[in-house]
């Protein structure tokens, strides 16, 4: 048996590739996503056909090394 898959919506805000999405069951209609432009960008879902997801929140690094990470918001 296989699963079928719908896209329901496309999200614009990230240059880069994105890298990785978390949900949380607390907030159903919340995405975090990371991507190659080393940004991580909080969405609000919605329902709304001609914009599916709405940036709440982007934090850009500044700097950083392997073993610590400055961000900005």
């Amino acid at each position: 048996m296989t699963e079928q898959m719908t896209l329901r919506g496309t999200l614009k805000g990230h240059s880069g590739w994105v890298t990785q999405i978390a949900t949380t069951p607390q907030y159903p209609d919340m995405i975090l996503s990371a991507s190659r432009d080393k940004s991580i960008i909080m969405w609000k879902l919605t329902r709304d056909e001609t914009n599916y997801g709405i940036p709440q929140r982007s934090l850009k690094e500044l700097w950083s090394n392997p073993a610590e990470m400055l961000t900005r918001s």
